[in-house]
């Protein structure tokens, strides 16, 4: 079980964190719009500011559990990269990287 949670714990954060820059990009289209104006960024019930803090700590979260999922705790109280969990790992990586591409495409001038 813990080998399945730590990467999916990874992707909910990185998902959550590419939803929240995804509301900060579309805020104007939002604000008019009638079924999506109430949501928060749109709304103004959250600034662009704190928005884009909270993103940002959700991205950060998801490299961190993205990393601990590489993690083997040992029972002398150390740690080491076990070679079946980096793989876990490195799987983390790609849906990372393109859950978060779309979003900051718009950003770069692309």
């Amino acid at each position: 079980m813990q080998d399945t949670a730590r990467p999916m714990i990874a992707f909910a954060l990185a998902s959550s964190g590419c939803y929240v820059l995804n509301d900060l990009r579309d805020r104007a289209a939002d604000q008019s719009h009638p079924r999506k104006r109430s949501r928060p960024i749109a709304s103004g019930a959250v600034s662009p500011s704190a928005a884009k803090a909270w993103a940002a700590a959700l991205l950060l979260a998801a490299a961190l559990a993205s990393a601990l999922a590489a993690i083997q705790l040992l029972p002398d109280g150390g740690w080491r990269f076990a070679p079946r969990d980096r793989w876990t790992w490195l799987a983390c990586t790609p849906c990372l990287l393109h859950g978060i591409s779309p979003t900051l495409r718009p950003w770069s001038g692309r």
